[in-house]
């Protein structure tokens, strides 16, 4: 059993360094600063994470979610 999988799948309003149990064990593979995304990689069992901003009225809220 991975250490992603016992993770949600989704955390909506959350950027990766808020998640306990998660930031500490991701590195980051790519960004897309033009769409703020940025792409991560669990360094225990390699379970891709997408982190994304997205514009919702005065800001921009954070989303991080597992790559299917």
């Amino acid at each position: 059993m991975s250490c992603c999988t016992e993770l949600n799948d989704r955390f909506d309003g959350m950027a990766v360094k808020d998640i306990p149990g998660l930031h500490s064990n991701l590195e980051e593979v790519a960004t897309d600063f033009k769409n703020w995304v940025t792409t991560f990689k669990c360094t225990n069992c390699g379970q891709i994470w997408i982190e994304q901003y997205k514009g919702k009225g005065h800001g921009d809220v954070p989303e991080v979610y597992k790559q299917k």
